[in-house]
């Protein structure tokens, strides 16, 4: 039996970023933060799926010897600790086999209100006027990451600011517009499913930031235009019904 234990203190979406990894490696058992097993069991993370305490994740990478590069996949630096070579990871998608309802979700809320987006109400009264519903859910707006699963794979589509909700929509392939705020899409992302997406950055942003401490704090959340998001929003929906 491979096992492999996901390393503690992350994210909800972190953990999920793992996916590739674990799939490369053909682990038959992972191990995760309790609070997290229902979500990885809910999205078949893996054959198995067990609570537990592991190695915080700084020491497993640090232990590696390995560079946190803010440019680097979060799949790929654990495909390197777990022995799998980067080139064998491939996008990790668990695909929604649900029929879709008529609803949009939004995520407009990150753990920090900074990195947050402005606007959730307009953007929800903006996407109803397009003829859908919307659910908009704040940071407790449901009981549990499997109801967050749930909400998520019934949804016509999503619109999330980077956060956990986003990496789910993304394993469940469903249409996505993902709306980054404080790190480049390309360490987020990259391995995190195959379905429609379409990835804003605020406009200021003309190049790669290489970490947290070097983005512009004005263009994280409140630098979008509700349009702008509601505009890639159509395009999504558009493109899904070719």
């Amino acid at each position: 039996m491979v096992e492999l234990s996901i390393p503690t203190g992350m994210g909800f979406g972190d953990v999920l970023m793992h996916g590739p990894a674990i799939e490369a490696l053909g682990a038959d058992r992972v191990v995760v933060e309790p609070r997290y097993v229902d979500l990885a069991r809910r999205l078949a993370l893996a054959p198995e799926v067990e609570g537990g305490q592991t190695q915080y994740w700084s020491s497993v990478y640090d232990g590696m010897g390995l560079q946190q590069d803010p440019l680097t996949p979060r799949a790929e630096l654990f495909a390197c600790a777990a022995g799998v070579s980067p080139s064998d990871l491939k996008p990790f998608t668990r695909v929604n086999a649900a029929v879709s309802g008529d609803y949009v979700a939004i995520f407009p809320m990150a753990y920090e209100d900074r990195r947050s987006l402005h606007g959730g109400r307009e953007i929800a009264d903006m996407v109803n006027r397009l003829g859908f519903s919307t659910h908009l859910i704040g940071r407790d707006g449901l009981s549990s990451l499997a109801a967050l699963v749930d909400e998520i794979a019934t949804a016509r589509a999503v619109i999330a600011v980077d956060s956990g909700p986003m990496h789910v929509a993304a394993v469940l392939g469903v249409p996505l517009v993902a709306c980054f705020t404080h790190v480049w899409p390309v360490s987020r992302l990259t391995w995190m499913g195959d379905g429609s997406r379409i990835t804003l950055t605020p406009p200021s942003w003309s190049e790669p930031r290489l970490a947290p401490g070097e983005l512009d704090r004005q263009a994280w959340g409140s630098s979008y235009e509700p349009e702008a998001i509601v505009a890639a929003l159509e395009c999504l929906l558009e493109a899904a019904r070719v």
